[in-house]
């Protein structure tokens, strides 16, 4: 008995011959599901939401599980709650200089929010002082500073000292020269610092008034026994303006990067990013990632590995392998570790350290075909989503599948794919101005590693933990959307293409019939079979009947492609109808 079978379905292994793969893997598998060991097609992502304007977003994200944002370029955002915040507040890195936004600044529903400066920053002007009449005792000698406080009750670090200057207990003290704060930040108010030196000799600033922002004095008599708690924010710059890839730490600090720095935000303040908080690596920080308590950061070379409960005391180590992320865009942090694309392929960092996890599917060349510097990627459910912008060179076989826009089509300029339409499998030109590319799909939830391809693009990605959901940002007829490519319940598949390899057999043989055992209630399937590279069979497929093949000829090689919405459970090609069924 001569037979081929197919009982199993996996992805592609590019580094691999064709003919030397696995019974179940593919030379092509494009817009496939392959979690089950059958091969389904993936659902059309749902369009949820139209975003506003007709560029490509570089970022998106749900603020608080209730409002789209969307962005025209990259950003990083993070929480940055305090304890009992509800209004969503988040950080956002990438723009002009570290902003914050929340709920009621977000405006209008997939728009860019209004934002405001991230952080209080200290007054420049010194207060002056001018002693008045009243008081008695022995006299002290004080001075005054005063901090910004913003409507939120953040609080910035002190302006400089005024002179000291004599003053009796219960003394009228004259505090004037209180500049106005800046704009932009939100600051509504001011508080009056005064030095006190209590039993143990050391001199403190003391609480003295809380003043409305545009009061530039304050006449101050307070007894040192009345003055309040002491100044915290001391040490409280607002973070630099270059701070880049904001991320949440578990302890509820925040960390960013600017040049070969990393920087922290003081616990649950994240307002607060102390000058005694940074830490110095050996070269550029291009991307901060976390998983559990640590935080990844990638470099221009080695990764750096660094752990703490509090950022005033945290741990380095330096991972042996130089590995630098080509695209922050593209890290994404899972429970798995976290993951970044290199030059080598996609470097996965976790609890065991950092290893290459695209080693064994392909090399180098083959991965740099794929412009790892234009990705952008997140994690779902164990799945690496990353898309590329369009390869310069093409080694993937494209031309079975072409390139198409999310949804639909733009008018514009044209891509070229094979698109089943009832009963023929028609070539055509789609038009479309979007950025073109194409995207992945790596397995990382089982024992080995599956990769599979998309034949679509995305400028942008979002992985909402409340809603346990993978959001995308693409292009259909009317413009830039939200999808969530997890589709309609019951929604229509994607048009799918499964290649296998190619089965060499130890002599020429002779093939009579093909049957395809699936599921054809989300539609059609086409089937192409090929013998000794040359196409002998070309069908479309409504149901699992067998099919007879051309007579008269034998092969060495065979191969077969399926493509369509069906669900194929197997695949057998027998040298007779009797055999298919044997």
């Amino acid at each position: 008995m001569v037979m081929i079978r197919i009982p199993l379905f996996s992805g592609v292994v590019p580094r691999t011959a064709d003919r030397l793969l696995r019974t179940e893997q593919a030379t092509t598998a494009v817009n496939c599901r392959l979690t089950s060991g059958e091969l389904a097609p993936l659902p059309v992502p749902a369009r949820i939401l139209a975003l506003a304007g007709r560029r490509a977003p570089g970022s998106i994200m749900l603020l608080a599980g209730k409002r789209w944002l969307s962005w025209p370029r990259r950003v990083d955002a993070a929480p940055a709650a305090t304890p009992g915040d509800e209004t969503g507040r988040t950080c956002i890195t990438g723009l002009d200089a570290p902003r914050v936004t929340d709920l009621s600044m977000a405006g209008r529903d997939g728009a860019a929010p209004t934002s405001r400066l991230l952080g209080v920053t200290a007054p420049r002007r010194a207060p002056v002082l001018a002693p008045g009449p009243g008081g008695e005792g022995d006299p002290m000698a004080v001075a005054y500073c005063y901090t910004f406080v913003t409507d939120r009750g953040e609080e910035g670090p002190p302006s400089p000292p005024s002179a000291v200057t004599s003053m009796l207990p219960g003394q009228e003290m004259a505090v004037y020269g209180l500049e106005s704060p800046p704009q932009g930040r939100g600051i509504a108010q001011k508080r009056l610092y005064r030095t006190a030196t209590p039993s143990d000799g050391l001199s403190l600033w003391l609480f003295v008034a809380e003043i409305e922002a545009g009061i530039s004095f304050y006449l101050d008599a307070k007894l040192d026994v009345d003055l309040g708690e002491s100044l915290s924010s001391q040490d409280w710059s607002p973070p630099t303006a270059g701070l880049r890839g904001v991320v949440a730490m578990p302890n509820g600090f925040l960390a960013g990067h600017v040049g070969n720095q990393i920087c922290f935000s003081e616990p649950w303040r994240p307002f607060a990013w102390p000058q005694g908080y940074r830490l110095t690596l050996d070269s550029a920080v291009t991307g901060l990632g976390v998983f559990g308590t640590t935080l990844v950061a990638a470099t221009a070379d080695y990764p750096v590995l660094i752990s703490g409960a509090h950022p005033a005391a945290v741990s380095m180590s330096r991972l042996p392998d130089a590995q630098p992320c080509v695209s922050a865009a593209a890290m994404a942090s899972s429970e798995l570790g976290v993951l970044y694309p290199c030059p080598d392929g996609l470097y996965l960092v976790g609890s065991g350290g950092g290893r290459l996890v695209t080693r064994e599917l392909m090399t180098r060349e083959e991965w740099q075909a794929l412009r790892p510097e234009t990705m952008c990627a997140a994690v779902h459910d164990g799945r690496y989503v990353a898309f590329f912008r369009e390869p310069e060179a093409d080694p993937w076989n494209w031309d079975d599948v072409g390139s198409a826009p999310l949804g639909g089509v733009l008018a514009g300029a044209c891509v070229h794919r094979h698109v089943l339409h009832g009963s023929r499998l028609e070539e055509m030109d789609v038009p479309y101005n979007a950025p073109t590319g194409k995207g992945f799909v790596l397995d990382l939830s089982g024992q080995e590693t599956v990769l599979s391809f998309l034949d679509w693009h995305a400028s942008a990605l979002h992985r909402e933990p409340s809603r346990d959901a993978l959001y995308l940002a693409g292009a259909d007829e009317e413009g830039w959307n939200v999808f969530d490519m997890a589709g309609d319940a019951g929604g229509t598949a994607l048009d799918m293409t499964w290649r296998s390899k190619v089965f060499v057999a130890g002599a020429p043989m002779s093939l009579a019939a093909v049957r395809i055992d699936a599921d054809f209630a989300a539609g059609g399937l086409a089937v192409t079979i090929w013998a000794d590279g040359r196409e002998r069979l070309s069908k479309i497929l409504s149901d699992s009947r067998p099919l007879r093949l051309p007579a008269g000829f034998r092969a060495r090689e065979w191969q077969v492609l399926v493509s369509g919405k069906a669900t194929v459970r197997e695949i057998r090609l027998a040298s007779s109808m009797e055999e298919l069924n044997g």
